[in-house]
């Protein structure tokens, strides 16, 4: 299976690969996400975003010059995805703390390095600049691939994203 794109698209496909038991590529167009690497897809069901188990893609394919060229909002996405690791980094830690939750400081360490890189990164990420728009899309494929690791999107998600996806359906 391939999906050119990026977001649902990648979302559906990789979904769709779990299912049918197939090997998937994804060509990515924009970096707006940090679904690319990840096993799980968050998918609107019923006007709610429910996370589905998925595939990880055998392949990941992207041209910095088309993620460059990709439009500002969409390169923006992905840097408010990268800032909202650190929440989701704390309520990781917390939840931990209080429930005895499994937290690995390796992938956390993983995540919080690729997010500082991005924040380095912030007054060029609307630019059509091929250095940071691969620099956001190599931090979005390390927190995927935390998450991975993992089996649970801690290491890249938090309350912050349980809020956005209920502002997301709720348009």
């Amino acid at each position: 299976m391939l999906s050119v794109g990026t977001g649902s698209l990648n979302d559906i496909c990789r979904k769709a690969a779990a299912d049918l038991d197939k090997p998937i590529c994804i060509f990515g167009t924009a970096p707006s996400m940090d679904g690319f690497a990840s096993y799980n897809a968050p998918l609107t069901d019923g006007n709610f975003k429910i996370t589905y188990p998925a595939k990880s893609p055998e392949v990941i394919i992207a041209d910095t010059k088309i993620l460059a060229s990709a439009p500002a909002y969409l390169k923006s996405a992905g840097f408010g995805d990268m800032v909202g690791k650190y929440v989701g980094l704390i309520d990781w830690q917390v939840s931990a703390l209080i429930s005895g939750e499994h937290y690995c400081e390796r992938v956390a360490s993983l995540t919080r390095r690729a997010t500082d890189m991005i924040m380095a990164l912030a007054d060029r990420i609307t630019a059509t600049d091929e250095e940071s728009a691969g620099a956001v899309l190599e931090a979005l494929l390390l927190t995927g691939i935390g998450m991975s690791f993992v089996k649970t999107s801690r290491p890249a998600s938090g309350t912050e994203h349980i809020l956005s996806h209920f502002w997301e359906c709720k348009k």
